[in-house]
């Protein structure tokens, strides 16, 4: 970008403030409004150098900011499962998540397809669902596949959702009086493309991260346990006295305007998709791992 343009970009930027200040409303307004204008004047498109320019304008001036009531949303979950078939593991779930959702689309049109964060995710998650229903497994306790909406609010409430009991009240029941609760949540993300190294993030529960180190061995992948940008630490899934193991490749974040099909790997899908079909099938059918 130019000098000039800099100058020009700024002198739009102040436009845009001064008719929202006019549209607004206070008895500083006058105030703000002179002092737009009185840099508006100041504005020389040959000033040189990086980053913003300041000017003592010997101006006080107080402003607020009202903002709108907030507002609550309501997000589906998609949910899939396989029914337990042990009297007393049956209420232990073992839950398969990823969120479904992404950016969308910018006001300027720059669709964000998601295509690795998180598309892959829920793609290893249906053909898990697909390919044990097709296998006839049956797993002592109960696997829930979830598809969760909301993925890139802070809080977006699938950990509330996973503790209420009342989230899974239409499951088939059991005879047993044990309360049907999340027992294991494996938590799925950017599964289809970056480095040959299998990622648990160091967040995980050390179990879960030995059973699938081991795992990765039998089906001949690297394992680390390494911090995790992508994921910061309180954005791995907690839920009551479950245990939780957060699953990506190493180095797997692509811009988000660039997080396209093309960048899939399918190779990726399909060895991460059998690391964790191998782990969760000892989970569901194993009396404890």
């Amino acid at each position: 970008m130019t000098q000039h343009d800099d100058g020009v970009r700024l002198r739009h930027m102040l436009e845009h403030a001064r008719e929202a200040v006019v549209m607004g409303k206070g008895k500083n307004r006058a105030k703000v409004i002179r002092v737009i204008d009185l840099l508006n004047e100041d504005i020389d498109p040959s000033q040189s150098g990086p980053g913003w320019f300041t000017k003592d304008m010997n101006i006080n001036v107080h402003m607020s900011l009202e903002l709108e009531k907030p507002q609550s949303i309501e997000i589906p979950c998609i949910m899939g499962y396989l029914p337990g078939s042990d009297y007393l593991l049956a209420n232990e779930m073992v839950v398969i998540l990823a969120n479904y959702d992404g950016l969308g689309m910018d006001p300027d049109g720059t669709v964000f397809h998601g295509a690795n964060h998180n598309a892959s995710s829920i793609s290893v998650m249906l053909e898990l669902a697909r390919l044990w229903q097709e296998q006839e497994l049956d797993p002592r306790r109960t696997v829930l596949f979830i598809a969760w909406g909301g993925g890139q609010f802070e809080n977006p409430g699938i950990e509330e959702f996973l503790a209420d009991s009342g989230s899974f009240r239409y499951l088939p029941a059991t005879s047993s009086s044990r309360r049907r609760q999340p027992y294991t949540i494996f938590q799925l993300d950017y599964t289809g493309a970056g480095a040959d190294t299998l990622n648990i993030h160091p967040n995980s529960n050390q179990h879960l991260a030995a059973l699938l180190e081991r795992t990765g061995s039998e089906v001949g992948i690297k394992v680390a346990n390494q911090a995790n940008d992508l994921i910061p630490n309180d954005e791995v899934i907690k839920v009551n006295n479950a245990a939780s193991v957060h699953l990506s490749w190493l180095n797997g974040k692509i811009p988000p305007d660039e997080d396209q099909f093309e960048y899939i790997q399918t190779d990726k899908l399909q060895v991460i998709g059998e690391t964790i079909s191998l782990a969760l099938t000892k989970i569901v059918r194993e009396n404890s791992y």
